[in-house]
């Protein structure tokens, strides 16, 4: 078995696992929400605008990064998206545990030290 297998396997196995689950229900839920579509998508449109002026040069200001964050706090007072945003979190961390064994298994220990070219 090559080792693009076993990362085809890892990938399966993940689907697999409870937090997965979870977060992909959360999703849904979320998705099916018009209330919870419409807060993502006002914080995602304000977000990319604010990366769109940055990369035009503008200086993004702190009322700028106030509103983002007001509007963030808005998105998260949705039961529906905050449940999400737990479960991805919690995927997310196994995620990053997965990672820590590869690297492990690659001789880096759990630091997953840069230093020897990781």
């Amino acid at each position: 078995m090559s080792v693009i297998d076993k990362a085809l396997d890892l990938g399966k196995a993940l689907t697999e696992t409870d937090e997965y689950k979870q977060m992909q229900k959360a999703e849904a839920a979320m998705g099916q929400d018009a209330e919870a579509r419409k807060l993502v998508t006002d914080f995602q449109n304000l977000h990319k605008a604010y990366q769109r002026m940055q990369s035009m040069g503008h200086k993004i200001e702190e009322e700028h990064m106030d509103k983002l964050r007001e509007m963030h706090g808005r998105m998260m007072t949705n039961s529906l998206i905050k449940e999400y945003e737990e479960a991805r979190s919690k995927f997310d961390n196994l995620l990053t545990e997965v990672n820590s064994k590869i690297n492990q298994g690659m001789g880096q220990g759990q630091e997953g030290s840069c230093g020897n070219g990781g």
